[in-house]
C-alpha cells in the first residue's frame, strides 16, 4: 500500500509560468503542502481544476478556474478526468489518498476510493489554517536554525579537541540565509563510535570518493563550466577492482587540480559547527528529523548564486541542500 496525499489548488497564483508546486501561493496551499510532505508520503499530486491531475514539477501557465464555479455535470467530468489519471500512477483499490481539499473537490473521487482520510473536513478556512500550523510546527526550522547558528564552527585547520567524538555536523555557506540567520546547506552525522572528527576532516582532503560532499561540489564546479571531465570525476575509485580498471584511464592532472579547487571552495566558503549526540540510533534520527525538517521548509530555499544550482541532479538543486539521502519521498522525483 503506498500512500498518496491529493492537495487541491489555490486561488492565489504567480503571474507568470512556473511548477505546479510554486504556482499557487496562498497559505492554505502552501500549509498543506508543508503538512503533506511531512507524511512522507510516496506520492503528492495537486487536484487543479483546469489541469485535473498535477504532479509537484510540472510546469504551468496561470489560469483562472475553479470548481466552485461548475455546475455538478461539469465536476463530474473533471473527477472522470481526474480518476483516470489516478488510475495511471496509482491503485485506487489499495493505495492510501490522503485529501488535503475542499468537498468539491473530493465528492466525485473519494466514492470510488477504498482507502481514504480527510483529515480536516468540516472545518472552516480558519480552522484549517490553525489545524495545519499545529502540525507542521510552523516554527520548528526558525528554532531550529537559530539554535545551531549560536554554536561555534569551525572550518579547515582545526583541532580536533574542538570537535567532540560523537555527534551532529551542520555546514554553513557564504552567502546562504534564511529566516534572518546563516542557512544550514548540509546536515551529518557518523556510524562508528568516536569518528566524527575524522568525519568532518574527510570533507578537507583531497579525495573526493572519501566525501560526498566534495564529490558534489565538484559536480557543480564542472557543471557549471560544461566540462566533460564529470564524467571521469563521478568516477568512483574506492572499490580495488575500480581502482586497477581506470589505471592510466583517469586524467590524474585534471583530477588534482578540482580536489584543489574543492578544498578551495571549501576553505573560503563553509564553516562547520557541531551538536554533540553520544547514541549512535539518536545521531540518525536527528539528522533525517533535521533533513526533513529543513527541506521542506519554505523559507530555506537557496539563493540565485548557490553553486548547488549547477548540480546535475534535481534533488539537490531543489532541496536546496548538498544532502541527498535522507530527503522526503516527495522530493526525490
Amino acid at each position: 500500500m503506498k500512500k498518496i496525499v491529493l492537495i487541491s489548488c489555490g486561488k492565489d497564483k504567480c503571474n507568470q509560468r512556473a511548477k505546479a508546486r510554486d504556482m499557487y501561493r496562498g497559505s492554505l496551499f502552501k500549509k498543506s503542502l508543508r503538512y503533506a510532505q511531512k507524511l512522507n508520503p510516496d506520492k503528492i499530486f495537486i487536484l487543479s481544476a483546469k489541469h485535473g491531475l498535477l504532479e509537484l514539477d510540472t510546469e504551468i501557465e496561470p489560469y483562472d478556474m475553479t470548481l466552485n464555479n461548475m455546475n455538478t455535470h461539469e465536476r463530474r467530468q473533471w473527477a472522470d478526468q481526474v480518476l483516470g489519471s489516478l488510475r495511471a500512477h496509482s491503485d485506487i483499490d489499495n493505495d492510501d489518498f490522503i485529501f488535503l481539499a475542499g468537498r468539491k473537490y473530493r465528492e466525485f473521487l473519494i466514492c470510488h476510493i477504498r482507502h481514504s482520510s480527510v483529515p480536516m473536513k468540516g472545518l472552516k478556512i480558519g480552522e484549517q489554517l490553525k489545524w495545519l500550523n499545529e502540525q507542521i510546527n510552523e516554527g520548528e526550522c526558525e528554532r531550529l536554525h537559530r539554535q545551531l547558528s549560536l554554536l561555534p564552527r569551525v572550518s579547515i585547520g582545526y583541532q580536533e579537541r574542538q570537535v567532540p567524538q560523537n555527534g551532529v555536523y551542520v555546514v554553513f555557506e557564504n552567502g546562504e540565509t534564511a529566516h534572518n540567520t546563516a542557512r544550514i546547506v548540509r546536515i551529518g552525522t557518523h556510524k562508528g563510535e568516536g569518528n566524527l572528527p575524522k568525519r568532518i576532516n574527510e570533507h578537507h582532503v583531497l579525495n573526493k570518493d572519501r566525501s560526498i560532499l566534495r564529490k558534489h561540489i565538484g559536480r557543480c564546479i564542472l557543471a557549471k563550466r560544461n566540462d566533460p571531465f564529470l564524467e571521469q570525476w563521478n568516477i568512483d575509485r574506492t572499490p580495488r577492482a575500480k581502482r586497477d580498471e581506470y589505471v592510466g584511464k583517469i586524467d590524474s592532472e585534471k583530477l588534482q587540480k578540482i580536489e584543489q579547487e574543492v578544498s578551495d571552495y571549501i576553505e573560503n566558503n563553509l564553516s562547520f559547527a557541531v551538536m554533540p549526540v553520544e547514541n549512535k540510533r539518536k545521531r540518525l534520527d536527528t539528522e533525517s528529523t533535521m533533513i526533513s525538517t529543513i527541506a521542506t521548509c519554505s523559507d530555506c530555499r537557496p539563493s540565485k548564486n548557490w553553486l548547488g544550482l549547477h548540480h546535475p541532479n534535481r534533488k539537490i538543486r531543489d532541496a536546496g541542500l548538498w544532502n541527498v539521502q535522507g530527503l522526503p519521498r516527495s522530493l526525490k522525483t
